[in-house]
């Protein structure tokens, strides 16, 4: 199908696709398929500003590929809920789960309506055992309850929870780890969860100050986080080796130092954790154990998360839902231009 056909039949469904959109920009930058003139210039406009740029958002996609792939042909998980998935691009997620095997079956979660409307007309017709639904990561309870998850995630049986580059858009008075609670408490052992983070361990302080000063008063501010920070999310879980570590080196040896851009992980539900349907376990401020591992867990530093999560107002809970993955892609760049090509004054 061209350009054309396809973009009349996104215009029947309401979409726009002579107007940029981030999702499709992505996707271009990723090397998909699902994009169009328009997002193929803002995409040329975005990396002649970050030159480089698009190495961080391949290498994790890289990651979330590897990770995938292990979870479906070497553990044998058969159930994927990916949250902050944006379009289902390229390598995406239900084709790796379904080469390892066809019955697999993919839930993409997104907040973005526009996002998930073109998921649906990417997929319509394309994929088996694949949907995509519009929910919150701040309301782990409705996206497992919603009647469309439902349809195709068992969660009496292993799922994997994939949470990747999403996590740094939820600060610390959002309580993260008390939101992953909210999967881990529905997900049977067996089950993994997965996740990619942005850090900024390796910048320099000038770098970091000029972070902060761009994200003051942005509508998605990012919060990188270190290695130890990012291990206590992983709370109550078992870290597979090498725990913790640079994405680009996973699932190999960890070969120690900060990483460049992301830390990544994968951990696993152990036997007896699981807590009875619609109740929620105690979340003690305990830290992930790395699984087969002597070596102690580093302490969860900063991260929130003892006692109970603060609840939000009606007011930050409508924010939340009407934050797009444009705003996060689109800041999520600008982050990369100012933190991490480190002296230049891109944004």
């Amino acid at each position: 199908m061209n350009d054309a056909d396809e973009q009349d039949r996104l215009a029947a469904r309401g979409l726009d696709v002579t107007v940029p959109n981030v999702a499709r920009i992505y996707d271009y930058i990723l090397g998909g398929k699902d994009n169009f003139d328009a997002d193929r210039a803002a995409a040329a406009q975005i990396l002649a500003v970050i030159p480089g740029g698009s190495g961080p958002a391949r290498m994790n996609r890289a990651f979330l590929g590897r990770v995938v792939h292990f979870l479906a042909a070497e553990r044998g998980i058969r159930q994927f809920l990916d949250i902050g998935s944006g379009l289902p691009t390229a390598s995406n997620v239900h084709e790796i789960a379904q080469a390892a095997d066809p019955d697999a079956r993919v839930v993409y979660v997104d907040s973005d309506p526009v996002v998930v409307l073109h998921a649906q007309a990417i997929l319509e017709d394309r994929a088996k055992g694949v949907a995509a639904v519009r929910g919150d990561l701040r309301d782990p309870a409705a996206v497992t309850a919603s009647p469309k998850v439902r349809e195709l995630i068992d969660f009496s049986e292993p799922v994997a929870v994939l949470l990747f580059a999403v996590l740094h858009f939820v600060p610390d008075a959002d309580d993260p780890r008390g939101l992953l609670a909210g999967f881990r408490d529905v997900m049977a052992p067996g089950s993994a969860l997965a996740l990619s983070h942005i850090t900024d361990e390796n910048i320099d302080e000038e770098a970091r100050r000029a972070g902060q000063a761009v994200y003051q008063n942005a509508a998605a501010p990012i919060t990188p986080r270190s290695r130890a920070q990012i291990e206590g999310l992983f709370d109550g879980l078992d870290l597979l080796p090498p725990g913790v570590t640079d994405i680009s080196h996973w699932p190999g040896p960890d070969p120690g130092g900060a990483a460049l851009h992301f830390y990544g992980g994968v951990a696993v539900i152990p036997p007896g954790l699981r807590a009875l349907p619609g109740s929620r376990q105690s979340h003690g401020p305990t830290t992930a154990r790395p699984s087969g591992s002597a070596i102690p867990a580093r302490t969860a530093g900063s991260i929130s998360g003892a006692g109970p999560r603060a609840m939000s107002s009606a007011a930050d809970r409508r924010s939340s839902e009407n934050r797009s993955l444009a705003d996060r892609l689109w800041e999520g760049l600008r982050v990369l231009g100012c933190r991490f090509a480190r002296r230049r004054r891109c944004c």
